[in-house]
């Protein structure tokens, strides 16, 4: 699985979930409105906030990167799952609760962008959540006597800053380690890494 499979899969989604039975040439367009919502959303959400998810906004990107986002896929799994189960709770409401609209595109245009954010709300809550309790479990198991760690929507913010640690502790001895969400683990850091990376705790 890859991230275009994923945005394929969802956009695929959100359109058959807006669409009634109707003649092929207005399904077509209510097709083609929920691709457009889907994509709306998702471009802006790369243009305006995450400059690392350019390729959902240029999808052409992603053959000159096709293993771009790859390494967050394995943590993201869970959070994707949820994700998906409010996308499709959410196309079931929409659909029985639109069907007096059947065939109007604009309706189905505002059903995609909402379904989506839905989505992307739902997805990040999940792996907000995850995050805390894994990098809590790996934290304790080292027994630190400082820890700082980012929200993973902060994270994600500066994913591909070398400069902004997604989690760190440090122990008893003075070393520190840094949480890896490639790797789901945390590990050591080194002489020349540690003095650029302070550990302060948030306060309480």
């Amino acid at each position: 699985m890859n991230i275009p499979s994923l945005a394929l899969g969802l956009a695929a989604l959100v359109a058959a979930s807006t669409t009634q039975f109707q003649p092929l040439s207005s399904l077509r367009r209510c097709i083609g409105f929920s691709v457009a919502g889907t994509y709306i959303v998702w471009a802006g959400l790369s243009l305006l906030a995450w400059p690392e998810l350019l390729p959902l906004a240029f999808p052409f990107l992603f053959l000159l990167v096709p293993t771009w986002g790859a390494g967050l896929l394995p943590f993201l799994t869970e959070p994707l799952q949820f994700g998906f189960v409010v996308l499709a709770a959410g196309a079931l409401a929409a659909r029985l609760g639109t069907q007096r609209f059947r065939g109007n595109a604009i309706i189905t245009f505002l059903v995609a962008l909402v379904l989506n954010i839905a989505f992307i709300a739902a997805t990040l809550n999940s792996a907000n959540f995850k995050a805390q309790r894994e990098i809590a479990a790996a934290a304790i198991a080292l027994k630190p006597v400082c820890i700082q760690q980012a929200s993973f929507v902060e994270s994600l913010l500066h994913l591909g800053n070398p400069f902004h640690p997604h989690a760190l502790i440090r122990l008893a001895d003075g070393s520190q380690y840094y949480w890896s969400y490639r790797k789901q683990a945390f590990f050591k850091g080194n002489e020349s890494l540690d003095p650029n990376f302070p550990c302060t705790p948030a306060p309480h």
